[in-house]
């Protein structure tokens, strides 16, 4: 017998007010459970136990064996049956990446009902026991009856169990007294990315002071990397100062991209776009931003500089189209990109969203560059 069931008193209960009084005969079972009560008057008498805490009487199911005791009789099989309740233990932890296992810095989540569900409706219903998550996530219930029953949470909104998966419980054969362990469970919940979407007046891929927001434009997580917004990827449009926040991004490693607009546009792809990044269950992640320009255009018009003064005068003429055609260069970094004069000597040069720059020079001013560009390839032209 186990060790808990030394030292009880079985009694005859002579008066039957299921207290051991004096001149009552009893005994106090032996290590092995089992007990001889002598010196019981004849009669018809009682047979019960002296109830101990935390123990239910489980054999006789009435309380008490009832006999009929004769002169010299010796009776047997005069047995008690006695429980007490299991108790059952683990840990509810935050699965920051989703994937049903424990890892190394994953904490304990407070707050949540852990229960037995004796009637398995998946309800924590009257009488069924129950705990609540410490601050470090760990529980113990205790009062459980022995039996096989499922060990569940309570489920909170915005949260997904993800341990145990399948099923989504704990199923244990609790026996007397026993003390189970390791019944953990794991959630996690969506994760949030925001950032800014903005015009890089420079197109130098990074955000300058006075590059300001763009509305209306689609960002996204791109979960099967495919290049298109597809249904159930989480997304947002970015806000009239060009900010944007995706919300219920499943844990896991994901690209941020943008959804391409017409008209000549060009993602500058900064931090999450051309690289993969983690995102955390319940993490809030930021500065993801994406920059993008547009062409530029550039006008004016070839004359004639009279007087070599580098200022167009009203007798200035303008330099036509035909024979006297010219061909405007503007460099960047010493990369030429030309255009030629039209009709009137007027020219028009689009796409190039830079600085002009005069030859042997740093940035300028665009029509001072062109202008004393003009005078020096002018000068040599004639």
């Amino acid at each position: 017998m186990p060790k808990w069931d030394l030292g009880w008193t079985i009694y005859v209960d002579y008066d039957n007010d299921g207290v051991l009084d004096a001149g009552e005969p009893s005994a106090v079972t032996a290590a092995d459970g089992t007990y001889t009560i002598s010196g019981i008057v004849p009669g018809t008498w009682r047979v019960k136990e002296v109830a101990q805490a935390g123990w239910t009487q489980s054999y006789p199911a009435g309380g008490y064996h009832e006999e009929t005791f004769t002169s010299g009789a010796a009776l047997t099989d005069n047995d008690f049956g006695n429980w007490r309740p299991a108790s059952k233990s683990g840990m509810k932890f935050h699965d920051l990446d989703a994937d049903g296992v424990k890892d190394a810095g994953e904490m304990g989540l407070a707050g949540w009902t852990i229960y037995v569900d004796y009637d398995n409706d998946g309800v924590l219903d009257a009488g069924e026991p129950s705990a609540v998550t410490a601050a470090d996530g760990t529980y113990t219930i205790s009062g459980i009856v022995p039996g096989t029953w499922r060990v569940k949470e309570v489920a909170q909104a915005g949260w997904t169990q993800s341990y145990p998966a399948d099923p989504d419980y704990h199923e244990e054969i609790f026996t007397s007294g026993a003390a189970l362990t390791n019944n953990d469970f794991g959630n996690w919940t969506t994760a949030t990315k925001s950032g800014m979407k903005f015009e890089d007046m420079d197109a130098d891929g990074v955000k300058d002071p006075e590059d300001t927001g763009l509305a209306g434009w689609t960002i996204y997580v791109d979960y099967d990397n495919d290049g298109v917004l597809d249904a159930g990827e989480p997304s947002a449009v970015t806000a009239a100062d060009g900010t944007y926040t995706i919300s219920g991004i499943v844990p896991g490693t994901w690209r941020v991209k943008e959804v391409a607009q017409a008209g000549g546009h060009r993602a500058i792809q900064l931090i999450l776009t051309t690289a993969k990044k983690p995102s955390p269950a319940g993490f809030a992640l930021t500065n993801n931003d994406f920059g993008n320009w547009t062409t530029a255009t550039k006008s004016g018009m070839k004359f004639e500089d009279m007087d070599a003064d580098g200022v167009k005068d009203p007798e200035d003429t303008d330099l036509r189209a035909g024979p006297s055609m010219w061909t405007m260069t503007m460099m960047k970094h010493w990369m030429p990109r030309t255009v030629r004069s039209g009709e009137g000597g007027a020219y028009h040069h689009r796409n190039q969203p830079w600085d002009l720059e005069g030859e042997g020079s740093g940035p300028k001013d665009g029509h001072r560059a062109i202008r004393t560009w003009l005078r020096r390839n002018l000068r040599k032209q004639r």
